[in-house]
């Protein structure tokens, strides 16, 4: 939430959950995480860039080292580096990739940029 700008209503959280990946340009691939057989999270990878959207109103526990070995390892593997940004004022994002083992790199227009060379929590 923005300085001045109220929180947003769970209905409102949902609708934006909802229309993620239809927001994303066509070359951005998708790559769901499910628990208990809903889609609670989404990779949106293009290259050796990769994003993550989780589903706000889940509170579970999201994120398994299996995922991560399906998921990113192979990037990884296939790149030698991955790349994210996050935007500057969110917190939890930045501590997220930064337990992944993303490194910051730079700051241009309200988005931190990450790189990371090896992920943590993955069996290598």
């Amino acid at each position: 939430t923005l300085p001045g700008k109220r929180q947003p209503s769970p209905t409102e959280l949902s609708r934006v959950w909802s229309n993620a990946v239809d927001l994303l340009p066509p070359e951005w691939e998708v790559k769901w995480i499910k628990r208990y057989g809903r889609d609670v999270a989404f990779w949106a990878v293009k290259g050796n860039e990769i994003h993550c959207c989780r589903d706000p109103l889940y509170s579970g526990h999201w994120l398994t080292r299996q995922d991560i070995e399906r998921l990113i390892m192979p990037l990884l593997e296939k790149y030698g580096f991955l790349t994210t940004a996050v935007r500057s004022g969110n917190q939890t994002g930045h501590t997220f990739v930064k337990r992944l083992g993303f490194v910051k790199q730079h700051e241009k227009d309200g988005l931190t940029h990450y790189r990371a060379e090896r992920i943590n929590h993955a069996r290598l």
